[in-house]
């Protein structure tokens, strides 16, 4: 993803404080206070994530740096301190993002959820379902300005078939009219496999009658549209359905996540790993891990310090074990569950674990520290997962007592 954010405002004061929003986010900024400027850049030809144009420049007084950005296609969305119905209409008709009235401190925290929102939707795919060649190039055209991924069905048999292979899809814009299959008929079918917190549903429809919207959204429908409609209504209407989505992922992320490592937390292993041994055929591995002389680090370096080791750690473990269940337990203590793997398997991955943090520094602010770890390995054949913790748990009292830095199998002599 291209990371850089065009500024074209030729106000100091605004241009800081649009520049400072962006750097916040991550994004690198580019400003300019001309349209001259901006011209000079674009025959450059440099490329941009997006850009913030404002409508009147010092050399632009009708809104023509927007026409420039548009033509290159950047993503551009426009500033301005006057905003009457004339004004309105014709940024709107310039293929812009969107708008935004330049008048409080408000106005400036919508650039942010802007910018937040174009990086998000680059990771959106949208299935649009029309049997309209030209209804669905529209919609492709105002759904790509703002980065979304755009997938076309011309109708409710070919939307079905595009779900099943594209469960990436987080929302469906779906006529009513179509042949095989009534948008209505459609939206039935999608909502007895996806429920309103995973796919959105925008239903479209060229009649007004209000019996039809009534079937759209009793049928699983989230919103429903009356052709003609506006582009910013339009957009409106599939933001505030996204971030429904995204506040239910975020939700169920919090609750099943680890709030530091952003590893799975306890009570999501247990129910991930018991899930995972009922289905299995053969025996599964089992270890606990624990950062050696953890507390050491925390007493010397302070608590900032631990955290970032902890966040590595997790890494490192997530990385090595794609194929597990990894999760933190609590503390500087880890647990990774091997589905269906062998304990000699399992042994050598969990040495070479052991030897990878050993050779490997973690980068922790302005140093770098040699951390080791300690792990107890269990196989799980017949005992339940408790019972295993517990072996596993005396395992690594054994790794302990005999040096750390090392794996202990349960049962096994060292």
């Amino acid at each position: 993803m291209n990371n850089r954010v065009l500024i074209v405002e030729d106000h100091k004061t605004t241009a800081e404080i649009l520049t400072k929003i962006a750097q916040k986010l991550g994004f690198e900024v580019e400003v300019m206070s001309s349209l001259a400027d901006l011209t000079a850049s674009l025959i450059e030809d440099k490329a941009y994530f997006c850009a913030c144009v404002d409508f009147h420049l010092p050399d632009a007084h009708h809104g023509e740096a927007i026409d420039q950005t548009v033509a290159a296609k950047i993503p551009t969305f426009v500033l301005t301190g006057r905003l009457d119905e004339q004004v309105r209409q014709k940024v709107m008709t310039k293929a812009v993002v969107d708008f935004i009235l330049k008048e409080t401190v408000h106005s400036f925290d919508y650039v942010g959820k802007l910018l937040t929102r174009l990086k998000r939707n680059m990771q959106v795919n949208i299935l649009v379902v029309d049997d309209s060649l030209s209804v669905r190039k529209y919609l492709r055209t105002l759904l790509e300005r703002q980065n979304f991924t755009v997938i076309e069905a011309v109708d409710g048999l070919d939307a079905l078939a595009l779900l099943a292979e594209t469960p990436q899809i987080k929302v469906v814009i779906t006529d009513y009219e179509m042949p095989n299959m009534s948008g209505v008929e459609l939206t039935s079918k999608i909502r007895r496999k996806h429920p309103h917190e995973k796919i959105a549903i925008v239903a479209i429809s060229s009649s007004n009658n209000a019996m039809l919207t009534a079937r759209f959204l009793k049928n699983g429908a989230n919103d429903a549209l009356n052709k003609p409609f506006d582009a910013e209504e339009f957009y409106t209407r599939i933001f505030r359905n996204l971030e429904y989505i995204e506040q239910i992922e975020e939700i169920e992320f919090a609750a099943n996540h680890d709030y530091l490592t952003k590893i799975k937390n306890r009570r999501c292993f247990f129910e991930l790993s018991n899930q995972a041994l009922k289905t299995a055929n053969k025996p599964s591995a089992l270890a606990l891990l624990d950062l050696d002389h953890f507390k050491a680090i925390n007493d010397t370096y302070g608590h900032e310090a631990g955290d970032i080791i902890l966040v590595q750690a997790a890494q490192r473990m997530a990385a090595h074990f794609k194929d597990g269940i990894v999760a933190r337990l609590g503390g500087e203590e880890f647990c990774v569950l091997l589905p269906e793997t062998s304990i000699d398997e399992a042994l050598g991955r969990f040495e070479f674990l052991c030897h990878h943090f050993d050779s490997f520094e973690f980068k922790v602010l302005t140093q770098s520290l040699n951390v080791t770890t300690s792990i107890g390995l269990v196989e799980i054949s017949q005992q339940d997962l408790s019972t295993a913790l517990k072996q596993a748990d005396e395992a690594l009292y054994a790794a302990k007592e005999h040096g750390r830095n090392q794996v202990v199998q349960y049962g096994q002599s060292i």
